[in-house]
């Protein structure tokens, strides 16, 4: 009963524009296994509203919970790419991406934009060797041409940078 009051109090909260009240109801009532749907829907609730407040870390965590088999896995993936993009913690991003078993197409077309902008990062802070190493990364997800392009050119540009002309002509 108590995990159906708090689902159904998040949602009046949601319905009253409350959404940090309803974060928290939905939190509450997706940590009790009373009813596993509910629990699922408590949680992808939570997730959502954790997204939207800028709770990322929170919303990470719980967006991994859903399972292929999931009725929400597709949307929590679409959430968790654009977290990634959005975070600009590329580092942090790139490991928990490269943790991740079973991408999507969304989240290897996330990990090829992470890795060119960590790579970016990289070479504003002059590591060009790092920075290499994560616009060939970028490059093993080639999914999207803009980044294939922008990561090949930057490898050529720190090819030449260290003189090695016949590389940089990739």
């Amino acid at each position: 009963m108590v995990q159906y009051a708090l689902y159904y109090l998040g949602d009046c909260y949601l319905k009253t524009n409350n959404k940090s009240a309803a974060r928290n109801a939905f939190g509450k009532a997706s940590r009790m296994d009373f009813d596993p749907g509910i629990k699922e829907d408590a949680l992808f609730s939570y997730a959502k509203l954790s997204y939207k407040l800028k709770f990322d870390r929170d919303a990470l965590i719980a967006l991994q919970r859903f399972k292929s088999g999931s009725k929400y896995y597709m949307e929590a993936q679409e959430i968790m790419s654009d977290i990634f993009l959005n975070t600009r913690d590329y580092a942090r991003a790139m490991k928990v991406l490269e943790d991740m078993p079973n991408k999507t197409p969304q989240l290897r077309e996330a990990y090829q934009k992470v890795a060119y902008f960590r790579g970016q990062q990289l070479y504003k802070e002059g590591d060009q060797t790092s920075a290499k190493e994560h616009f060939e990364k970028s490059l093993d997800t080639p999914i999207d041409k803009k980044y294939k392009a922008l990561a090949t050119y930057w490898l050529g540009d720190i090819a030449h940078n260290k003189k090695q002309y016949n590389e940089s002509k990739r």
